[in-house]
């Protein structure tokens, strides 16, 4: 449980400790063995969940095809850029930096947006917000996980004092028994005193009863010596 609190907290202070600003640049990049030019995103998150984003949002536009890390989608309907379809070519990949990149080209049928067309604007807004979207995403798992090792901590704290409580009860459980067995030990001793005290009486009462037996014996003697005196 600590080392997973300590986990969450860790990916707390990485994130605040790098910038959450989203950049959007003009770059160039190869796609299908071809240079492109377009606009880029740098974003500090696993490229697995990038790529997953990505793929949502170009669905959202229209089909597509991928291979590997690159993307082509021939009719994405994108209104805020065009009022007919445009072709997207996109690519999702980590730099040396660590930093995950995300590239789109956008043909609008008579050139490929630079940013001296009129529609970048238009398209470096769309990129950057899905750059937000996605730190906004990677924020709200963090605070999930944290919630959740909140909750957990939580259960073990009640479970803790549940435990206290119960060795409160045995304790007291356990002097009361103490108690009970010092008086019990007491009574014992009492009761063997009395008897020990009945046994001394009994051996005493058990030789007096044998001088009787003695004495009878003799009386009995003393009557068959009359009966011989009778003639």
């Amino acid at each position: 449980m600590a080392k997973k609190i300590l986990v969450v907290l860790g990916f707390c202070l990485h994130f605040l400790a790098i910038s959450q600003k989203v950049s959007v640049v003009e770059s160039t990049e190869k796609i299908g063995d071809v240079q492109r030019t377009g606009m880029s995103i740098t974003l500090k998150l696993s490229q697995k969940m990038v790529e997953n984003g990505w793929e949502k949002f170009l669905k959202e536009h229209g089909k597509y095809d991928s291979k590997r890390n690159e993307y082509t989608q021939e009719l994405g309907e994108y209104k805020e850029i065009s009022g007919t379809t445009v072709r997207v070519l996109a690519k999702v990949f980590t730099a040396k930096d660590g930093f995950v990149t995300v590239f789109w080209a956008i043909d609008v049928g008579n050139e490929y947006l630079t940013s001296k067309s009129n529609k970048w604007g238009a398209a470096e807004k769309l990129l950057h917000d899905f750059g937000v979207s996605m730190y906004i995403q990677d924020v709200n798992q963090q605070v999930k996980e944290a919630e959740e090792a909140v909750a957990d901590a939580t259960k073990k704290q009640e479970k803790k004092l549940k435990e206290g409580e119960n060795l409160v009860k045995k304790v007291e459980d356990n002097k009361e028994d103490k108690a009970r067995l010092e008086q019990k030990l007491k009574d014992n001793a009492q009761e063997l005193q009395e008897l020990q005290k009945a046994q001394e009486q009994n051996k005493l009462d058990q030789a007096d009863a044998a001088k009787d037996v003695e004495k009878m014996k003799k009386a009995v003697e003393v009557t068959k010596q009359k009966l011989k005196n009778i003639e």
